[in-house]
């Protein structure tokens, strides 16, 4: 493979409003705490975030993360249900008046782009990891229902640490029935490089294990970010040992019946905690994309 990296720096001169509004992913928003849209590469236009991780705890320590853990959180310091589910109503309030588009991060953008088009858990840690996940499902269904806005999708970002979890289950099933996507996370191939880019107390295998019991039951992607650190590029081993654990997915979802949704290809767009990570050129997601075809992959393969 011809690899190639580039400064992860986003100081690139670029003017383009929509690249910039992908590159701002801001947890912040107006005065809630734990609503915030976004305008999603992935969703297609505007994604309405939830962070349940106020804490800003996560079981995984990505070197690529972006969450600033050198600073206090802000209050509160639980999730208060109610009050989420008042930040929602305002939310799409707001976005039906004007799309956002009196903050920055929404003007000067193609209208295409910001259609509302799902309810996304994702934020400062694993989403599933709340002890209010299922509650909070249950109320995106309902608000879905009482808003009219049923083509919404419901995602859950996910490491896929704990999606084997019987109250996660549940939760997806709610997921599932009501156009629920998982994203699910697979940044590796051999446990050597899963510690040193994810770094986790959980296993590689654990994550595969439960992914495939996922994909088996509910509708899913996976979700790889893939970067430069330490000036060291994914060897062609690691890829084709990452190769190797889609190809088991996908097998298995299709022996019950599924077949993945996408498989994600992306590398470093926004600022990370740890300056040594640099992102990868499009030529080499690319090359990544050929080898999983030439593996003999047959789930679409995007690149973001």
């Amino acid at each position: 493979m011809d690899m190639k990296i580039e400064n992860a720096s986003l100081n690139n001169g670029s003017t383009n409003s929509l690249k910039d509004a992908w590159a701002d992913h801001s947890r912040q928003f107006d005065k809630y705490h734990w609503v915030y849209p976004v305008i999603s590469r992935r969703a297609g236009g505007i994604s309405l975030g939830i962070n349940l991780n106020i804490d800003t705890i996560c079981n995984f320590d990505c070197v690529y993360c972006q969450v600033d853990r050198t600073v206090a959180p802000p209050q509160p310091t639980h999730n208060d249900v109610e009050k989420i589910a008042e930040e929602l109503s305002h939310a799409l309030a707001h976005w039906r008046h004007n799309k956002f588009q009196d903050a920055p991060r929404f003007q000067n953008i193609d209208p295409s782009f910001l259609e509302l088009k799902d309810f996304c858990f994702s934020g400062d840690g694993e989403p599933t990891s709340a002890p209010e996940f299922a509650e909070m499902v249950d109320l995106l269904v309902q608000i879905k229902n009482q808003e009219n806005l049923n083509y919404l999708k419901i995602v859950v970002i996910t490491n896929a640490t704990l999606l084997h979890r019987p109250a996660v289950q549940k939760a997806l099933a709610t997921m599932a029935a009501n156009r629920g996507e998982i994203w699910a996370k697979l940044d590796a191939g051999t446990e050597e490089y899963f510690q040193r880019i994810n770094r986790s107390r959980y296993k590689l295998d654990h994550i595969e294990t439960n992914i495939i019991n996922a994909a088996q039951q509910f509708p899913l992607r996976i979700q790889s970010m893939w970067c430069a650190y330490r000036n060291e590029v994914p060897s062609p081993a690691e890829i084709e040992a990452y190769a190797q654990r889609v190809l088991r997915i996908e097998a298995a979802a299709h022996q019950a019946g599924h077949k993945l949704l996408e498989i994600q290809l992306y590398s470093v767009v926004r600022r990370t905690t740890e300056a040594e990570v640099q992102a990868l050129d499009q030529e080499f997601l690319l090359n990544i994309k050929e080898a999983l075809m030439q593996f003999g992959i047959k789930t679409s393969v995007e690149i973001y």
